[in-house]
Protein backbone atom coordinates (compact mmCIF):
# COMPACT_ATOMS: atom_id res chain seq x y z
CA UNK A 1 0.00 0.00 0.00
CA UNK A 2 2.85 2.37 0.78
CA UNK A 3 4.16 1.97 -2.80
CA UNK A 4 0.75 2.56 -4.35
CA UNK A 5 0.27 6.05 -2.93
CA UNK A 6 3.54 7.48 -4.36
CA UNK A 7 2.64 6.06 -7.78
CA UNK A 8 -0.82 7.61 -7.63
CA UNK A 9 0.64 10.92 -6.56
CA UNK A 10 3.13 10.87 -9.44
CA UNK A 11 0.36 10.05 -11.92
CA UNK A 12 -1.76 12.94 -10.65
CA UNK A 13 1.17 15.32 -11.00
CA UNK A 14 1.72 14.23 -14.60
CA UNK A 15 -1.96 14.73 -15.42
CA UNK A 16 -1.95 18.20 -13.87
CA UNK A 17 1.18 19.13 -15.79
CA UNK A 18 -0.33 17.95 -19.06
CA UNK A 19 -3.54 19.86 -18.40
CA UNK A 20 -1.71 23.09 -17.61
CA UNK A 21 0.60 22.85 -20.64
CA UNK A 22 -0.29 25.31 -23.44
CA UNK A 23 -2.15 23.73 -26.34
CA UNK A 24 -0.38 24.08 -29.67
CA UNK A 25 -2.39 26.37 -31.90
CA UNK A 26 -2.54 26.27 -35.69
CA UNK A 27 -1.15 29.00 -37.87
CA UNK A 28 -3.18 31.92 -39.19
CA UNK A 29 -1.85 33.21 -42.48
CA UNK A 30 -3.99 36.35 -42.34
CA UNK A 31 -2.39 37.38 -39.06
CA UNK A 32 1.09 36.45 -40.25
CA UNK A 33 0.85 38.74 -43.29
CA UNK A 34 -1.20 41.46 -41.58
CA UNK A 35 1.88 43.14 -40.12
CA UNK A 36 3.73 43.27 -43.45
CA UNK A 37 2.40 46.12 -45.66
CA UNK A 38 4.19 44.94 -48.81
CA UNK A 39 1.98 41.82 -48.84
CA UNK A 40 -1.33 43.56 -48.09
CA UNK A 41 -2.79 42.95 -51.57
CA UNK A 42 -1.67 39.33 -51.58
CA UNK A 43 -3.14 38.85 -48.12
CA UNK A 44 -6.43 40.43 -49.19
CA UNK A 45 -6.91 38.14 -52.16
CA UNK A 46 -6.08 35.04 -50.15
CA UNK A 47 -9.17 35.94 -48.13
CA UNK A 48 -11.31 36.85 -51.16
CA UNK A 49 -10.57 33.52 -52.87
CA UNK A 50 -11.03 31.56 -49.60
CA UNK A 51 -7.48 30.25 -49.83
CA UNK A 52 -6.61 31.66 -46.41
CA UNK A 53 -8.88 29.10 -44.74
CA UNK A 54 -7.37 26.40 -46.96
CA UNK A 55 -3.89 27.34 -45.73
CA UNK A 56 -4.95 27.52 -42.08
CA UNK A 57 -6.51 24.07 -42.03
CA UNK A 58 -3.41 22.32 -43.37
CA UNK A 59 -0.74 21.06 -41.00
CA UNK A 60 2.20 21.45 -43.40
CA UNK A 61 2.33 24.20 -45.99
CA UNK A 62 4.68 26.53 -47.87
CA UNK A 63 3.38 29.82 -49.23
CA UNK A 64 5.16 31.64 -52.06
CA UNK A 65 4.14 35.22 -51.33
CA UNK A 66 4.22 38.03 -53.90
CA UNK A 67 4.49 41.71 -53.01
CA UNK A 68 2.02 44.42 -54.01
CA UNK A 69 3.87 45.22 -57.23
CA UNK A 70 3.68 41.63 -58.45
CA UNK A 71 0.00 41.44 -57.52
CA UNK A 72 -0.72 44.65 -59.46
CA UNK A 73 0.59 42.99 -62.64
CA UNK A 74 -1.70 40.01 -62.02
CA UNK A 75 -4.79 42.09 -61.26
CA UNK A 76 -4.24 44.11 -64.44
CA UNK A 77 -5.25 41.00 -66.39
CA UNK A 78 -8.80 41.28 -64.98
CA UNK A 79 -9.18 37.59 -64.20
CA UNK A 80 -12.33 36.18 -62.64
CA UNK A 81 -12.28 35.28 -58.95
CA UNK A 82 -12.30 31.57 -59.80
CA UNK A 83 -9.34 31.93 -62.15
CA UNK A 84 -7.52 34.14 -59.65
CA UNK A 85 -7.99 31.41 -57.05
CA UNK A 86 -6.29 28.88 -59.32
CA UNK A 87 -3.36 31.21 -59.95
CA UNK A 88 -2.81 31.85 -56.24
CA UNK A 89 -3.37 28.17 -55.37
CA UNK A 90 -0.33 27.42 -57.53
CA UNK A 91 1.72 29.40 -54.98
CA UNK A 92 0.69 27.15 -52.07
CA UNK A 93 2.93 24.09 -51.79
CA UNK A 94 1.72 21.08 -49.84
CA UNK A 95 5.10 20.40 -48.22
CA UNK A 96 7.43 22.35 -45.95
CA UNK A 97 10.31 24.27 -47.54
CA UNK A 98 12.27 26.60 -45.30
CA UNK A 99 15.17 28.72 -46.54
CA UNK A 100 17.66 26.13 -45.31
CA UNK A 101 15.90 23.24 -47.04
CA UNK A 102 15.89 25.14 -50.35
CA UNK A 103 19.69 25.01 -50.38
CA UNK A 104 19.82 21.33 -49.43
CA UNK A 105 17.75 19.80 -52.22
CA UNK A 106 18.84 16.31 -53.19
CA UNK A 107 20.28 16.52 -56.68
CA UNK A 108 19.81 20.28 -56.67
CA UNK A 109 16.12 20.20 -57.62
CA UNK A 110 12.78 18.75 -56.64
CA UNK A 111 9.17 18.66 -57.78
CA UNK A 112 6.59 19.99 -55.31
CA UNK A 113 2.82 19.61 -55.43
CA UNK A 114 0.58 22.65 -55.03
CA UNK A 115 -2.98 23.20 -53.85
CA UNK A 116 -3.85 23.92 -57.50
CA UNK A 117 -2.79 20.37 -58.35
CA UNK A 118 -5.27 18.93 -55.84
CA UNK A 119 -8.09 21.30 -56.86
CA UNK A 120 -9.24 19.18 -59.79
CA UNK A 121 -8.65 22.03 -62.26
CA UNK A 122 -5.06 21.07 -63.10
CA UNK A 123 -4.84 18.37 -65.78
CA UNK A 124 -1.83 16.08 -65.74
CA UNK A 125 1.15 17.52 -63.88
CA UNK A 126 0.36 21.20 -64.50
CA UNK A 127 -0.07 21.85 -60.79
CA UNK A 128 3.48 20.84 -59.87
CA UNK A 129 6.32 23.29 -59.20
CA UNK A 130 9.97 22.72 -60.10
CA UNK A 131 12.30 24.02 -57.38
CA UNK A 132 15.93 24.39 -58.42
CA UNK A 133 18.96 25.33 -56.31
CA UNK A 134 21.55 26.90 -58.60
CA UNK A 135 24.33 26.51 -56.01
CA UNK A 136 25.15 30.22 -56.14
CA UNK A 137 22.68 31.26 -53.50
CA UNK A 138 19.90 31.47 -56.09
CA UNK A 139 16.78 29.32 -55.94
CA UNK A 140 14.09 29.42 -58.63
CA UNK A 141 10.52 28.16 -58.95
CA UNK A 142 8.77 27.25 -62.21
CA UNK A 143 5.41 25.68 -63.00
CA UNK A 144 5.42 22.46 -65.00
CA UNK A 145 3.44 24.12 -67.79
CA UNK A 146 5.44 27.36 -67.81
CA UNK A 147 6.20 26.81 -71.48
CA UNK A 148 9.75 28.08 -71.24
CA UNK A 149 8.82 31.29 -69.41
CA UNK A 150 11.50 32.60 -67.02
CA UNK A 151 11.23 31.07 -63.53
CA UNK A 152 10.58 33.21 -60.47
CA UNK A 153 13.31 33.71 -57.90
CA UNK A 154 13.41 33.18 -54.16
CA UNK A 155 13.81 36.59 -52.48
CA UNK A 156 13.73 35.98 -48.73
CA UNK A 157 12.12 34.04 -45.92
CA UNK A 158 9.19 35.91 -44.38
CA UNK A 159 8.06 33.52 -41.65
CA UNK A 160 9.05 29.99 -40.69
CA UNK A 161 7.44 27.66 -38.19
CA UNK A 162 9.50 24.50 -38.85
CA UNK A 163 7.57 21.65 -40.45
CA UNK A 164 4.32 23.58 -40.02
CA UNK A 165 4.28 26.66 -42.23
CA UNK A 166 6.88 28.52 -44.25
CA UNK A 167 6.19 31.85 -45.97
CA UNK A 168 8.73 32.66 -48.68
CA UNK A 169 8.78 35.76 -50.85
CA UNK A 170 9.26 35.19 -54.59
CA UNK A 171 10.03 37.80 -57.22
CA UNK A 172 6.76 37.64 -59.15
CA UNK A 173 3.73 35.50 -60.06
CA UNK A 174 4.43 32.03 -61.45
CA UNK A 175 3.71 31.64 -65.15
CA UNK A 176 1.17 28.90 -65.83
CA UNK A 177 -1.23 29.12 -68.81
CA UNK A 178 -3.38 26.33 -67.38
CA UNK A 179 -3.96 28.11 -64.07
CA UNK A 180 -4.99 31.27 -65.94
CA UNK A 181 -7.42 29.46 -68.21
CA UNK A 182 -10.79 31.15 -67.97
CA UNK A 183 -13.36 29.26 -65.93
CA UNK A 184 -17.14 29.56 -66.36
CA UNK A 185 -18.68 32.23 -64.20
CA UNK A 186 -20.96 31.25 -61.34
CA UNK A 187 -23.61 33.65 -62.64
CA UNK A 188 -26.10 32.30 -65.11
CA UNK A 189 -26.53 34.38 -68.25
CA UNK A 190 -29.77 34.50 -70.27
CA UNK A 191 -29.83 32.18 -73.28
CA UNK A 192 -28.79 33.80 -76.53
CA UNK A 193 -31.18 33.74 -79.47
CA UNK A 194 -30.03 31.56 -82.33
CA UNK A 195 -30.63 32.63 -85.94
CA UNK A 196 -32.97 30.38 -87.92
CA UNK A 197 -31.28 27.57 -89.80
CA UNK A 198 -30.96 27.63 -93.57
CA UNK A 199 -33.51 24.84 -94.00
CA UNK A 200 -36.99 25.96 -92.98
CA UNK A 201 -40.17 23.92 -92.96
CA UNK A 202 -43.26 24.78 -94.93
CA UNK A 203 -46.72 23.41 -94.47
CA UNK A 204 -48.63 21.91 -97.35
CA UNK A 205 -52.30 21.60 -96.73
CA UNK A 206 -54.67 19.62 -98.95
CA UNK A 207 -58.05 21.14 -99.59
CA UNK A 208 -61.01 19.04 -98.61
CA UNK A 209 -62.51 17.19 -101.51
CA UNK A 210 -66.17 16.47 -101.79
CA UNK A 211 -67.06 12.85 -102.26
CA UNK A 212 -70.16 13.71 -104.36
CA UNK A 213 -69.81 13.66 -108.10
CA UNK A 214 -71.60 16.06 -110.45
CA UNK A 215 -74.83 14.58 -111.69
CA UNK A 216 -76.14 14.77 -115.22
CA UNK A 217 -79.65 15.69 -116.11
CA UNK A 218 -81.94 12.67 -115.97
CA UNK A 219 -85.63 12.19 -116.51
CA UNK A 220 -85.94 10.08 -113.43
CA UNK A 221 -85.08 11.79 -110.20
CA UNK A 222 -82.45 10.05 -108.18
CA UNK A 223 -83.17 9.10 -104.59
CA UNK A 224 -81.93 11.52 -101.94
CA UNK A 225 -78.46 10.74 -100.71
CA UNK A 226 -77.08 11.17 -97.22
CA UNK A 227 -74.91 14.22 -96.67
CA UNK A 228 -71.29 13.45 -97.33
CA UNK A 229 -68.59 14.05 -94.83
CA UNK A 230 -65.53 16.00 -95.79
CA UNK A 231 -62.26 14.88 -94.37
CA UNK A 232 -59.52 17.36 -93.69
CA UNK A 233 -55.94 16.37 -93.97
CA UNK A 234 -53.66 17.72 -91.25
CA UNK A 235 -50.72 19.88 -92.19
CA UNK A 236 -47.55 17.98 -92.62
CA UNK A 237 -44.36 19.99 -92.48
CA UNK A 238 -42.08 19.30 -95.39
CA UNK A 239 -38.47 20.34 -95.28
CA UNK A 240 -37.23 22.71 -97.91
CA UNK A 241 -33.74 22.05 -98.98
CA UNK A 242 -31.48 25.04 -98.72
CA UNK A 243 -29.72 26.12 -101.85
Amino acid sequence: MRRVFPLLAASLLLLLAAASAPVAQGHNITKILAGIPEFSTFNHYLTVTHLASEINRRLTITLLAVDNSGMADLLAKHLSVLTLRNVLALHILTDYYGAKKLHQLTGGSTLASSVFQSSGHAPGTTGYINITDHRAGKVTFAAEDSGGAPPVSFVKSVKEMPYNISVLQVSTILSSPESRRSLPSTRTSPPTARPPSSSTTACRCTTPRSSSRPTTASSTPSPPTAPTRTSTTPCRPTARTSR
